[in-house]
């Protein structure tokens, strides 16, 4: 349901938001944080607050080896959808970062290693998004 969705969601900081930011969230945006600049990251923060207000939840991206630039185009791209389409948005971005959250934590309990390969799409068959689920009950 929608209330499940919305909770994994807000279980999440807001992107380039330094404050609250585990060390896998920090290792997840290490691109991003490489890259980022002032101007970056004022036009993030006002952004942030502006899909906020206007969709009721944090803006999702996996994050995972993406650039400051590249997130900071995306939330300006994404922030003008209809809340329908953002809402998909947003739940394929957090499927995305479940699967790469699950599957690193399989290949370091399995292999000792903590490299990630590709992992499976967020999507199911027909594009339909899957049920939520979230790693932060393992925090």
């Amino acid at each position: 349901p929608l209330s499940g969705w919305l909770e994994a969601f807000e279980a999440h900081p807001r992107i380039g938001q330094k404050k609250h930011v585990q060390e896998r969230e920090s290792k997840e945006q290490a691109a991003a944080a490489a890259t980022m600049n002032e101007d970056i990251a004022t036009q993030m923060h006002a952004l942030n607050e502006q899909y906020y207000d206007k969709f009721g939840f944090v803006f999702l991206i996996c994050a995972s080896g993406v650039p400051a630039p590249t997130i900071l185009a995306a939330l300006k791209d994404r922030i003008n959808n209809k809340p329908a389409v953002e809402f998909q948005n947003a739940a394929v971005e957090q499927m995305k970062i479940t699967e790469l959250r699950l599957h690193k934590l399989v290949v370091e309990h399995t292999s000792g290693e903590g490299s990630a390969a590709a992992t499976p799409s967020a999507t199911a068959a027909g594009g339909a998004v899957r049920s939520p689920i979230t790693t932060h009950v393992l925090d």
